[in-house]
């Protein structure tokens, strides 16, 4: 019985061991300075705006394509609805890479998951276009916000998580009780 004891405690030691979780995160920020977008091409307005989200930036956080890859995308627009007498119904599309959304325009922050990431796992750079299909909005900023694999180009960088600290001490603790009785 204290054979059995003393091997469930090393197994659940070792559950504490392999545990963790983590990636290192990557940011570029866009700012698009309060700019007036209509479909209607209204005098001091854009339709469409068009920029580049680079991640191999410094200020990016450095993403090396040649060492890691891009897990996930997550690209967070920030606009405000013109309030004017179509401000029930101003739609925007966004292209980023292969990715296409559509939303009606809201005043406040709207997030997009990007499902193709090949682009940013290539180059670290991905083309984004922000374009006003039907009435009109202010563009603030859009925010790209990647996740991927540690520099070395293994898994994400493992960050203790508080079951793990738990499971450890669990498993030290029981092989130090069988080691008391054992003496005793």
């Amino acid at each position: 019985m204290k054979k059995v004891l003393m091997l469930f405690c090393l197994m659940i030691s070792s559950f504490g061991i392999v545990g963790g979780a983590g990636a290192t995160s990557y940011t570029d920020i866009y700012n698009a300075n309060h700019l007036f977008m209509s479909a209607w091409g209204t005098e001091g307005s854009v339709r469409s705006t068009s920029w580049e989200f680079n991640i191999t930036d410094p200020s990016s956080g450095s993403f090396d394509p040649l060492l890691q890859d891009v897990t996930s995308a997550t690209v967070k627009l920030n606009l405000e609805d013109e309030k004017d007498c179509f401000g029930w119904w101003e739609v925007a599309r966004l292209n980023v890479g292969d990715n296409n959304f559509w939303w009606e325009v809201d005043t406040g922050d709207i997030s997009f998951s990007v499902a193709s990431i090949m682009h940013l796992s290539d180059s670290g750079r991905v083309d984004a276009k922000l374009t006003a299909s039907w009435g009109d909005f202010y563009f603030n900023s859009a925010i790209l916000t990647a996740e991927g694999t540690d520099p070395s180009g293994e898994s994400p960088i493992s960050v203790p998580e508080p079951a793990t600290s738990f499971f450890i001490g669990l498993g030290l603790l029981g092989v130090a009780a069988y080691r008391r009785t054992k003496m005793a």
